[in-house]
């Protein structure tokens, strides 16, 4: 039987940010956690993609690859201001990792971006549309 690579288990910041916490509980902390993703020789892979080498040897894929591939086909059915704001956050998680998806980031990235949490809603569609968005994003980055 096939094994569903890591990535594709984790495509919902809820459940990545669950399974995090289950690592950090069993004493894989971020500083462990990168130290494995040194000694794999995958600096720039999502962490996921690491832990999907290590248990089931997948090539990990490069965090700019999977921005990448998202950018190029993943925003087309969206409006250009969401789209925008997405590739602020794919940008985000290239450069700094995949903490940068989480869900309690969302309203710092929104803030950022347009002043406040208000001025995006209205600017997007409102809070659903926008959550709808950022975890389709997500789903789109580890679906490939």
């Amino acid at each position: 039987m096939d094994q569903i690579p890591v990535t594709q288990k984790i495509g919902h910041s809820h459940s990545r940010e669950t399974f995090l916490k289950q690592l950090s509980d069993r004493g894989y902390d971020t500083d462990r956690l990168n130290d494995i993703r040194r000694l794999v020789d995958a600096p720039d892979s999502d962490l996921f993609d690491v832990l999907g080498y290590v248990m089931f040897t997948n090539d990990p894929k490069t965090r700019h690859d999977r921005a990448d591939a998202v950018k190029h086909s993943g925003l087309a059915n969206l409006q250009e201001d969401m789209k925008a704001l997405l590739i602020i956050i794919l940008d985000a998680y290239e450069r700094h990792g995949e903490h940068e998806l989480a869900t309690t980031k969302l309203g710092q990235f929104l803030a950022a971006r347009y002043g406040s949490v208000g001025e995006a809603k209205n600017r997007l569609g409102g809070l659903p549309e926008i959550k709808d968005a950022f975890h389709r994003m997500q789903a789109q980055l580890y679906s490939n």
